[in-house]
C-alpha cells in the first residue's frame, strides 16, 4: 500500500470515530458524502491496520453502492472477526437501497408484511417492486424469504436462484437454497448449497452447524 494510502486510512480512522462514538449515523453519512469519495473508501478496504479494514467497511455501508458488493465480500474472508461482522452488515445495508427511492420504500413495506405473516400483502408488493425494477437483488431475496416462512419451498429456491444471477455474492440466498432443499429432503442438494455458502461467508455459524447436521 503506497504511503498516501496508509495516512488516509489513519485520517479516516481519526474522522470517523468521533460519529461512531455517538452514534450520530446521519452526521457520518453527511460528512462521508462531503469528504470522502467511495472509490477511497474501497482502497481502503486493504490497509495492513485492521481497524481501518473495519472503518471503511463501516463507512462503505453509508455510501457505498452495489458496485462496491465484490470489494466488500472479500473482506468476509478476513482473519478479524469485527472486519467480517462490519463488511456484513454493510452488504446488507447497501443491497436493501439498491433500486429507486420508490423500490426501496415498497420493500420496507413488503419485509414488513412478511414479519406480520401477511403473505398475500407481501407478495403483492413483491410482483410491484419487480414489475418496476426487475433487477432489484434484495427485492427477489426478500421474496425467496417470504416464500420460504409460508413454506412454499419451491416457489422460494427459484427466488433465491433469481437472487443469485443478479448478485453472485448472496451469501443470505445461497443459504435460502439449502434451507429450501432441506426442508424437500434433498440433503445432499442442501450440503452443497450450504459448502457454496460457505466459499462466500466462512464465517456463517449457523451454516457450519446445519452442514454438520
Amino acid at each position: 500500500m503506497e504511503k498516501k494510502d496508509a495516512e488516509a486510512g489513519s485520517r479516516l480512522y481519526r474522522e470517523v470515530l468521533p460519529f461512531l462514538e455517538r452514534s450520530d449515523e446521519d452526521g457520518l453519512c453527511r460528512y462521508l458524502s462531503a469528504h470522502w469519495q467511495r472509490e477511497r473508501l474501497v482502497v481502503l478496504l486493504d490497509h495492513a491496520d485492521t481497524a481501518v479494514v473495519q472503518t471503511a467497511a463501516v463507512c462503505l455501508g453509508f455510501v457505498g453502492t452495489f458496485d462496491d458488493t465484490a470489494s466488500l465480500s472479500r473482506i468476509l474472508h478476513h482473519e478479524n472477526y469485527f472486519a467480517v461482522s462490519m463488511a456484513e452488515r454493510s452488504l446488507w445495508n447497501i443491497w436493501l437501497r439498491s433500486s429507486t427511492p420508490r423500490c426501496c420504500k415498497l420493500l420496507k413495506s413488503a419485509i414488513r408484511y412478511t414479519q406480520q405473516s401477511k403473505w398475500d400483502q407481501a407478495d403483492a408488493l413483491f410482483d410491484q417492486i419487480l414489475l418496476l425494477d426487475p433487477d432489484f437483488a434484495e427485492a427477489c431475496n426478500q421474496r425467496a424469504l417470504m416464500y420460504y416462512l409460508s413454506s412454499q419451498f419451491e416457489s422460494s429456491m427459484m427466488a433465491c436462484y433469481r437472487t443469485l444471477a443478479l448478485n453472485p455474492y448472496h451469501f443470505g440466498a445461497s443459504a435460502g437454497l439449502g434451507h429450501n432443499n432441506f426442508q424437500l429432503g434433498r440433503y445432499e442438494a442442501a450440503q452443497a448449497a450450504y459448502r457454496r455458502t460457505l466459499q462466500l461467508h466462512p464465517r456463517m455459524e449457523g451454516i457450519r452447524q446445519a452442514r454438520s447436521e
